[in-house]
């Protein structure tokens, strides 16, 4: 298996237009120790891969906002 400091995660987002795509390659250490991801089963090391990196990463991205108009 890979060195565990080299192991990368490719990231995309996509909102339907060509320049609204983002692509990158982060490292998974900067996310979770390899101690800690050893410990994750297969299918929490998914659940995490989606649910904390892609979704923090792709925070940065998306302006979200929503108001009530009277």
């Amino acid at each position: 298996m890979s060195e565990f400091n080299s192991i990368k995660v490719r990231l995309k987002l996509s909102i339907g237009f060509v320049i609204g795509n983002q692509q990158e390659d982060v490292l998974l250490s900067d996310y979770i120790s390899e101690e800690e991801w050893n410990a994750l089963g297969f299918f929490e090391k998914q659940v995490f891969v989606e649910k904390e990196i892609l979704n923090e990463w792709a925070n940065e991205y998306i302006e979200k906002c929503a108001e009530v108009l009277e």
